[in-house]
């Protein structure tokens, strides 16, 4: 019998405040959590409602690398925010500070 160890992660965020060009952001219809094995390669999305702030991600064992982005009420999606790193249940992304989004958001590490 093989047994598959299934974790789940809780990731949360602080909503971006304004755009790239620091005009302020109205109409976030939702939050995409981008996340995959490989760095750079997201194969998976879980789609979060835009008034919710946190998601929970089911994965299975090892090294997971996360990014966001937000999506308009037109359906325009922005570029990704930093990326984070977790293996296992230890946070490797930075310390203390968190993701900043494209759009001045923060995705909260510590």
């Amino acid at each position: 019998m093989m047994i598959e160890l299934i974790l789940a992660l809780y990731v949360c965020w602080q909503p971006p405040t304004e755009n790239v060009d620091g005009s302020p952001i109205s109409g976030i219809a939702s939050y995409n959590v981008h996340y995959g094995e490989t760095s750079g390669v997201y194969d998976y999305v879980t789609a979060v409602e835009g008034h919710l702030e946190c998601a929970n991600i089911r994965v299975s064992r090892g090294t997971w690398y996360i990014v966001m982005t937000t999506v308009d009420l037109e359906g325009d999606e922005s570029s990704y925010s930093n990326e984070v790193a977790i293996e296992e249940i230890r946070l490797l992304g930075p310390r203390g500070g968190g993701l900043i989004g494209p759009s001045g958001g923060r995705i909260i590490t510590d």
